[in-house]
């Protein structure tokens, strides 16, 4: 696939979809090989099978999520909103995809009018890490909902709101690529204790909120 040959893709993707240690990522690589490949309808189906498979573990939830979230992502850009919003609304609501996934469901919704349901998950999505580009996109579209439905003073105390957070989102990113700069960031990733723990990629993360660190969340 990385080559563009995805026919070829396609025919070693077929053979392995019976393997239980694949189960799921044959599928929806095999879904996107045919997507490629010109054989839109063939692949959806597979990119379907996926988001539907059973399992409990985080990799096969995880791979279902993603396959929702392209399938659903290709019906709303094509104005299929009721669908998009079916398959976007398989996503869980904690996972990795679930920002993005929720944010479409909304704009389905929205789409067709339905404001007050739009306000379902986006009201959602705006609790979670601002410097989530689908959370920022949630902020602006939740004062747009209110207006929509002429609830006028929420939404220009919620647009008041989102101004203020991007503001604020701004003076951190200066902070940050200041601190940077002065070579802060470099003396972060070398401390002792991240170096002593044999996960110190994930643990960066956990490091104290520094101009720095910062921007390790996103």
């Amino acid at each position: 696939m990385a080559n563009g040959r995805f026919a070829d893709a396609a025919r070693i993707l077929r053979d392995l979809q019976n393997a239980k240690s694949l189960q799921g990522f044959a599928s929806y690589n095999l879904g996107i090989a045919l997507i490629k490949d010109g054989k839109e309808l063939e692949g959806r189906q597979y990119l379907d099978r996926t988001g539907q498979i059973h399992g409990n573990d985080e990799p096969t939830l995880a791979i279902k999520d993603k396959a929702n979230l392209v399938l659903g992502s290709k019906l709303l850009q094509e104005k299929n909103f009721d669908g998009a919003k079916q398959v976007l609304d398989r996503v869980r609501l904690n996972g990795p995809f679930s920002d993005r996934a929720l944010l479409g469901s909304g704009w389905a919704d929205a789409s067709q009018g339905r404001f007050e349901r739009a306000l379902v998950p986006w009201s959602t999505v705006v609790t979670r890490e601002v410097t989530d580009a689908s959370v920022q996109e949630a902020m602006l579209a939740v004062p747009y909902a209110y207006g929509k439905l002429n609830v006028n003073g929420k939404a220009a105390l919620m647009y008041g709101s989102a101004l203020e957070k991007f503001g604020a989102e701004v003076d951190k990113l200066g902070a940050s690529i200041e601190s940077i700069r002065e070579g802060h960031f470099l003396q972060a990733l070398v401390r002792e204790e991240v170096k002593q723990d044999a996960d110190w990629v994930v643990r960066l993360r956990k490091l104290p909120h520094t101009p720095e660190t910062y921007y390790l969340l996103a």
